[in-house]
């Protein structure tokens, strides 16, 4: 719920206020929500490196001003893959890479 709260605020500069979240937390937000939110917000220069967690924000079409008239936003999660060294196509690469696609 910390991380939910902390991504509301980022993006849209303001905390979700709803009875399921107070009902839990207490109050909003939370001391470990707003630590997310500092620490976030200290951060201007951060490069994710492999293995690192990422989010995707695909945005519903009104600019995350989440009013109810367009499709909701989502947010994915994607795991940072490592850096590839080398030339991944080793002997023979080819040849199966064109054998899968005429299947």
């Amino acid at each position: 719920m910390d991380i939910q709260e902390a991504i509301w605020f980022l993006l849209n500069g303001g905390y979700h206020v709803n009875p399921f979240i107070t009902a839990v937390e207490g109050s909003v937000p939370s001391a470990a929500t707003s630590a997310l939110v500092t620490a976030a917000l200290s951060h201007n220069s951060f490069v994710p490196a492999a293995g690192d967690i990422v989010g995707v924000l695909l945005d519903g079409g009104d600019g995350l001003s989440n009013n109810g008239t367009d499709l909701q936003s989502l947010l994915i999660e994607i795991t940072v893959p490592p850096q590839g060294t080398g030339c991944p196509a080793t002997q023979g690469f080819w040849q199966q890479s064109q054998s899968l696609a005429q299947l």
